[in-house]
């Protein structure tokens, strides 16, 4: 089996110059094995054996070749956690674990494989085109909103690349259990800054806020008639992450910062990730409540 690990330091730079058709290649392959081997058990032995061929032929296309692959234990993943929802059943420790790394181990793959896309527009359609019918092939839904949050982290690393910030993107498992979607590096501050980020409608603009600052109720910004309020839902998840950065600054001895970012959706382009000029306007003046970036100079 391929080394996890070092799948995540590998930067694709082959598919920069195909516009996505090896992309093409796979997803034919691999409907033609869902179509000869219909027993279960036999198909994921020979799509086991076809992964690991393929990544042993084309090494330099081994983030291409993860993208598509790990959304087989994305789908699989997803059915397990929605079963034990429904039947209301609780699942063992470690097999929630491999569960929750299963979902963010394809997003960390498909992000980092979009980011170093770089701009082409043509390799990203056809990615989502062949995504789109793998993941139908799977589990017959649409992949629309794993793409839109996929979308959401990209234009999140871009936006602090375009602030001159210095983002990284979490190891999968900071995303699963650290509530981490991105670290970024501030010169002038010696403290880790944790961001994790969401991409939704429930906003029409960008919300930035330390996890310091956590109060409840807690007003997420006026407007003229009303104030609007953060959610319990938001509430939620800037606790865990106030949480986890607390645990984490204990086991590393420094300062820890979490940053909670709400973007608005449409804050990003639908394919490149690359952020609006509308959303830049509105997110300045949070980011600098906090950062000086080299972009306020």
């Amino acid at each position: 089996m391929i080394n996890k690990k070092k799948k995540f330091d590998i930067e694709p730079v082959s598919e920069k110059k195909t516009e996505g058709k090896f992309l093409g290649q796979l997803k034919k392959e691999i409907f033609i094995l869902k179509e000869k081997y219909q027993n279960p058990s036999e198909f994921d032995k020979k799509y086991a054996e076809l992964r690991e061929n393929l990544i042993k032929e084309r090494p330099e296309q081994v983030v291409t070749i993860e993208a598509l692959f790990t959304l087989k234990d994305l789908v699989e993943a997803e059915a397990e956690l929605n079963a034990s929802r429904r039947k209301k059943e609780r699942i063992k420790p470690e097999k929630f674990k491999q569960l929750m790394r299963d979902l963010t181990e394809w997003q960390f793959t498909t992000t980092h494989l979009l980011i170093h896309a770089g701009h082409n527009r043509k390799f990203v359609q056809n990615f989502w085109s062949e995504c789109g019918q793998l993941y139908k092939l799977f589990c017959g839904g649409e992949i629309r909103g794993r793409r839109k949050g996929i979308i959401g982290q990209v234009g999140v690393y871009r936006l602090m690349e375009y602030l001159r910030l210095k983002p990284k993107l979490s190891h999968p498992d900071e995303d699963a259990f650290e509530k981490t979607d991105l670290w970024v590096s501030y010169p002038q501050s010696d403290e880790a800054i944790s961001v994790q980020t969401k991409y939704t409608v429930r906003t029409k603009k960008p919300i930035l806020m330390s996890t310091d600052e956590i109060s409840y109720p807690s007003i997420l910004h006026y407007e003229k008639k009303k104030n609007i309020y953060i959610s319990h839902q938001d509430m939620r998840e800037m606790m865990c992450l106030r949480e986890k950065c607390q645990s984490k600054a204990k086991r590393d001895g420094k300062n820890v910062i979490g940053l909670y970012l709400v973007c608005p959706e449409g804050s990003f382009d639908s394919l490149t990730g690359e952020p609006t000029k509308e959303f830049l306007t509105q997110i300045k003046p949070e980011i600098k409540k906090y950062f000086e970036t080299d972009k306020d100079k």
